[in-house]
């Protein structure tokens, strides 16, 4: 619980910031933290679809059915 309470008041402390045009400008272009927050955007996709499967796994099923076949019929 500590941690959590430590990253709370962390993510505050930046929050209340104020805003440096340097720093933005320099993030914009450095691909290393371009990387990270695309993978951390993949990760949160990839953690919802893994949750839907785990507690609608007929539903996916039938999604990847359907999925299948469309495929099967575009390729003949």
């Amino acid at each position: 619980m500590n941690r959590f309470k430590g990253l709370f008041g962390l993510f505050k402390e930046v929050k209340n910031t104020q805003h440096h045009p340097e720093l933005t400008e320099f993030l914009t272009h450095n691909k290393t933290f371009q990387n990270a927050v695309h993978k951390i955007e993949d990760f949160k996709g990839f953690l919802i679809k893994s949750l839907d499967e785990a507690a609608f796994p007929e539903e996916q099923k039938k999604l990847a059915d359907k999925s299948q076949n469309k495929n099967s019929k575009t390729k003949k």
